[in-house]
């Protein structure tokens, strides 16, 4: 059942994203009833509730769960539209709500691809928005790319658009010896070209 919920949460956060292995899937149309005048519906009755289908518009908003666990997290992955692999999301727990387009993750691990790099990221919430194709991992973030550089800031957004990222609150960054420090960073995910503002 829980691989059941992940897959429907991937298949909804993916959006129009390749997922890693595509498959085909294709309706199979409903068996046709019988044409006889049983099958045929009867007119309501003057005065009766109309027993017409309802219009798939006036469903509400879908939300779905997904409760993962340290061995089987809830995953989602995005990609460019190369193939190439853009994050992979782990998370203990995850709420999609697709009237706004968004997806919720609770104690998330994301690594970010750029190349031969990565930017692994954790954080005690991280927040998928396909409006503004943005990651925003907060409450609390720790960064480390593969050249062993360390980030540190309340909150990291990361803008799949240019592949940058925008940390706020408590920044903190450092690379061998050097420690940089102030309220507000801006950088790509190598973190080769970085501004560190108060």
């Amino acid at each position: 059942m829980r691989r059941g919920l992940a897959l429907v949460l991937l298949a909804l956060a993916a959006g129009c994203q390749r997922a890693s292995a595509p498959q085909s899937v294709q309706a199979t149309p409903a068996p046709s009833a019988p044409a006889t005048s049983a099958a045929r519906p009867t007119p309501a009755p003057s005065g009766s509730p109309s027993t017409a289908p309802i219009a798939v518009g006036t469903l509400p908003p879908l939300r779905v769960t997904a409760q993962g666990n340290s061995r089987a997290p809830v995953v989602i992955e995005s990609f460019r539209p190369n193939g190439g692999k853009r994050y992979r999301l782990e998370a203990q727990s995850a709420v999609y709500d697709n009237a706004h387009r968004r997806a919720r993750f609770t104690r998330a691990h994301v690594i970010f691809y750029q190349q031969d790099k990565t930017l692994t990221v954790d954080a005690p919430a991280a927040l998928v928005d396909h409006n503004t194709q943005t990651v925003t991992m907060d409450g609390g973030v720790r960064a480390v790319n593969s050249d062993g550089i360390v980030l540190t800031c309340r909150r990291l957004v990361y803008f799949s658009s240019t592949e940058h990222v925008l940390g706020n609150g408590d920044v903190r960054m450092v690379s061998g010896n050097d420690v940089l420090t102030g309220g507000r960073i801006e950088g790509d995910l190598r973190f080769q070209q970085v501004t560190v503002s108060p």
